[in-house]
């Protein structure tokens, strides 16, 4: 006669999927608390109730789980609020290096077959831009300033996208380039979709190849800097042009 463990095993995943807890499953299945533990902990938890559950039950648990959420949410908006004030202003020779440091891993970067004669920074994540576009202020090599560009699927509601971006980059909607639309393709399970899609904003920065040099040789020098270990020591590195530039570093 087969064991009943590999049926009670898989009973009590089926269980665990649908949002039993340990203990009602070793109730139900007959077996030890410490079985199921072993044979569920890798089957995510249905944040669905149990369809045996009362309404009065599901009301409860939707409200238990209602209020851990927003625990857990006061609670990493005050260690923002905590880690803001403790950071304070960053000086921009802290902007230039992270600016650098972003665009190295979101940029378009230059390729023998396709060699780089600007900046070209892609990205969905505002505070990302914003980052970028604090650099290009401070970057101590001339350019032409950036210019952008919306890219979005054309189901979307494209003006609306464009008039949002617009006003959190404190731009006019005119000054965009004209939208790249992605073809919509109904068979595709896109996540990025529904109110919240806004496409992603290219931000071409003109007479840039300067720039994009400098942005080069700084990004290799920060990124072997950063492999030794204990080599800042607490020096203050300035970040001029290393490119034979004319241009002063910033504050010069």
């Amino acid at each position: 006669m087969p064991s009943p463990r590999p049926q009670a095993r898989a009973q009590a995943r089926a269980l665990r999927a649908s949002g039993h807890t340990y203990d009602e499953i070793a109730t139900l299945v007959g077996c030890s608390k410490s079985s199921v533990s072993l044979w569920v902990r890798d089957v995510p938890k249905s944040r669905v109730p149990a369809p045996g559950w009362s309404p009065g039950a599901r009301a409860r648990r939707a409200e238990r789980l209602a209020a851990r959420r927003l625990r857990a949410r006061q609670a990493r908006e005050a260690g923002r609020t905590v880690l803001a004030s403790e950071l304070g202003q960053l000086p921009d020779d802290v902007i230039i290096l992270l600016g650098v440091v972003a665009y190295w891993c979101e940029g378009s970067k230059s390729k023998p077959w396709r060699p780089a004669n600007r900046l070209r920074f892609c990205n969905t994540d505002l505070g990302l831009i914003r980052l970028f576009l604090a650099f290009l202020d401070r970057a101590p090599v001339e350019h032409g300033g950036p210019r952008f560009r919306l890219h979005i699927h054309e189901s979307a509601d494209v003006e609306a996208a464009k008039a949002s971006w617009a006003a959190d980059l404190g731009v006019p909607a005119g000054d965009f380039l004209p939208t790249v639309l992605k073809r919509h393709n109904p068979l595709t399970t896109r996540l990025n979709r529904g109110d919240g899609y806004r496409g992603l904003v290219v931000v071409d920065v003109l007479k840039s190849a300067a720039l994009y040099r400098y942005v080069e040789d700084m990004a290799a020098v920060v990124l072997a800097a950063a492999a030794i270990p204990g080599s800042s020591n607490g020096r203050t590195i300035g970040f001029g042009p290393i490119n034979g530039g004319s241009n002063p570093p910033p504050g010069a």
